[in-house]
């Protein structure tokens, strides 16, 4: 499958990472009274996984110098390839980290075999990013769950106090522990 650079600035490894670890915090913030929730944000190792409990559900790994990102969106589920041929155009260890684990998290049976389901992908480093689609499909097909992650700090914090009502010592609370 072709690849797709994303012009973005805000798609880079460092920024996404960061917008992540935002997100994760807010996200435990909120959780401490709403246990309900605890889905939506969770990781394991390297591994950053978020749910918009909707249909869309998606991976990033992070490496030391680069990441991928795999993503689901039930509405285009049945139009799935293979995950691993959304990834041809990608270098031979972004292939390697999403087959081991990023696609680990997009498991589904299928005929009996568990296998990944994958909208749409991403990987690259701090200086390119691709994508297995244009950027329009790519937020489509699942990679919409990263926008606020792969925005300025200071819209994702006031995306996250709006979202999860954060009250003012909450907010306080969130701004410590990310500076």
């Amino acid at each position: 499958m072709e690849k797709h650079q994303v012009l973005d600035s805000g798609w880079k490894r460092q920024a996404i990472w960061e917008g992540c670890m935002l997100a994760s915090i807010a996200h435990a913030i909120f959780v401490a009274n709403n246990p309900d929730f605890a889905y939506e944000h969770s990781w394991d190792g390297n591994n950053y996984s978020t749910n918009d409990g909707q249909g869309s559900r998606g991976t990033v790994t992070f490496g030391q110098d680069f990441f991928v990102g795999g993503f689901r969106n039930e509405e285009f589920s049945v139009e799935t390839t293979e995950a691993k041929e959304l990834l041809s155009q990608a270098p031979q260890r972004v292939q390697k980290i999403a087959e081991q684990d990023t696609f680990q998290y997009l498991l589904d049976e299928v005929d009996g075999a568990a296998l990944p389901i994958v909208t749409t992908v991403l990987w690259g480093n701090d200086n390119q990013v691709f994508s297995s689609h244009p950027y329009d499909d790519m937020i489509e097909q699942g990679a919409h769950l990263l926008e606020i992650q792969a925005s300025e700090y200071e819209n994702g914090v006031d995306y996250w106090e709006e979202y999860y009502e954060l009250r003012e010592q909450q907010l306080t609370l969130l701004k410590n522990c990310i500076t």
